[in-house]
């Protein structure tokens, strides 16, 4: 549900992009009028409107595109897999020395001696010790904060190397599907 309502939060956004791209790049034979459903939300009535772009069309769908800067493929820089991957750390790194040994006693009681082991075991006693000592979470978002530096130059890896596997999609699919079909030409001007 948390990925549906984000789309059809930005579904505008992407319209509006792919059809400003339609209209530079494209030519008409490839563009067709499209309504897309729940673009805007509608507070009066608690509902989604649609509303139609004009949009790159091709073998009877149409094509949203997406800006490379908010392509993601990877979670986020503070994220729950993190925080759990890293919580053994963090927990014992903790400055707060009450904490820190509450927290220590909470995990050796919990925790089953098999469990860097058994992944599940090491979660579930994780979950259970954030929701006992749920402060731990502002020392996990405190260090990533302090670590920040680190956040853009990863992302910009992860959008160069999703950007560089797109590319090659497009590539083959241009060169396997489009010019055998007439349908791709050259671009006016490059972009």
């Amino acid at each position: 549900m948390i990925s549906d309502f984000t789309t059809n939060l930005i579904k505008g956004f992407l319209g509006r992009y792919t059809e400003d791209f339609a209209r530079k790049y494209l030519e008409p034979h490839q563009v067709r009028r499209v309504t897309l459903s729940k673009v805007r939300f509608n507070y009066a009535t608690t509902t989604w409107s649609p509303e139609s772009f004009d949009l790159p069309f091709l073998n009877g769908d149409y094509i949203l595109l997406t800006p490379k800067d908010i392509l993601a493929k990877d979670e986020s820089w503070i994220n729950r897999n993190d925080l759990y991957d890293r919580f053994i750390d963090i927990a014992s790194s903790i400055p707060d020395e009450a904490l820190r040994s509450q927290l220590n006693n909470y995990l050796q009681d919990v925790l089953p001696s098999d469990a860097k082991k058994n992944k599940e075991d090491l979660a579930a006693a994780v979950s259970q010790a954030i929701l006992r000592y749920p402060e731990i979470l502002d020392y996990y978002i405190k260090d990533k904060e302090e670590n920040s530096e680190q956040a853009a130059p990863l992302s910009e890896s992860k959008v160069e190397a999703a950007q560089k596997q797109f590319i090659v999609a497009v590539r083959s699919f241009v060169q396997d599907y489009l010019e055998p079909t007439g349908f791709y030409q050259q671009p006016k001007d490059t972009y």
